[in-house]
C-alpha cells in the first residue's frame, strides 16, 4: 500500500503531545490517531481495492490465443489481482489450456488439459493474485463448466467443480518480467485454436506499489 499521511492541525499536535496518543482507530477505512478511544485529527481514508472490467473480447475469427497488455480503455496493465471468465469452444477435442502473464520469462497461472469435445461451448474461470514481488498464485476449476448462454456471468451452470491451484515463486529474480505481470495470455498450448464467437471477460486490480 502507498504511504499515507494523517492530517492534524498544529493545535491538535500540541494536544496530542500532551495526551500521548496510544491508539490507532480504524472505522469504515478511516484511520485516525486516538487517545483513550477518542479520535484526534481528521485522519485519512484508506484506499479500497475495487475490481474493474479491463477487457471484454469476443473473437470475430478463430485464434490460437488471446493476449492483452492494456485495458480496453488503453491503460497499461500492471496486474495485482485478476478474475477472468471464458465462454467458448475449441477447434479440437481435449484442449490443453494455459493462462499466463508476460511474453518472455512467462508466469504460468493455469496449465491443464480439459476433457471436452471439439466445437462444444463451455466455460472456464480463473482467479489470480500477486502476493509478493515475484510470487503469484491462482485457482481455477478442474473441469470445464456447462453453459446455458454465451453471457459469461449468467450463462454458467453446473458450476460446482473441484478446484485446482498453481503458485509461481521467483522472488529473488532480477529480471523484471519475473517480478511483475504486465500482460495476460489465454489459449490452447497444442495445435488447437479458439473458435470465433468465443468470449472472455477480465476484471482486475492494478498494482500501484510496483
Amino acid at each position: 500500500m502507498a504511504d499515507v499521511a494523517i492530517n492534524v492541525t498544529a493545535k491538535q499536535l500540541e494536544d496530542a503531545a500532551l495526551l500521548r496518543p496510544t491508539d490507532l482507530l480504524l472505522t469504515d477505512r478511516l484511520l485516525q490517531l486516538g487517545v483513550g478511544g477518542e479520535a484526534i485529527g481528521e485522519g485519512v481514508k484508506l484506499p479500497q481495492e475495487t475490481f474493474e472490467l479491463w477487457n471484454d473480447i469476443t473473437l470475430e475469427e478463430d485464434a490460437s490465443g488471446i493476449t492483452m497488455a492494456a485495458t480496453d480503455g488503453g491503460a497499461a496493465l500492471n496486474i495485482k489481482k485478476l478474475f477472468a471468465i471464458f465462454v467458448g469452444s475449441f477447434a479440437a477435442a481435449n484442449p490443453s489450456v494455459s493462462f499466463r502473464y508476460n511474453s518472455q520469462n512467462e508466469i504460468y497461472q493455469m496449465l491443464r488439459a480439459f476433457t471436452l469435445a471439439a466445437d462444444t461451448v463451455s466455460g472456464l474461470w480463473i482467479y489470480s493474485e500477486k502476493i509478493a514481488p515475484g510470487v503469484f498464485r491462482s485457482v481455477y476449476p478442474s473441469t470445464v463448466l456447462s453453459v446455458t448462454s454465451v453471457e459469461p456471468i449468467t450463462g454458467l451452470s453446473s458450476a460446482n467443480a473441484d478446484l485446482r491451484g498453481d503458485i509461481y515463486s521467483r522472488p529473488s529474480a532480477t529480471t523484471q518480467n519475473y517480478l511483475k505481470a504486465s500482460r495476460w495470455t489465454f489459449g490452447p498450448t497444442n495445435a488447437n485454436s479458439i473458435r470465433a464467437g468465443s468470449r472472455i471477460m477480465v476484471w482486475g486490480v492494478q498494482d500501484t506499489d510496483n
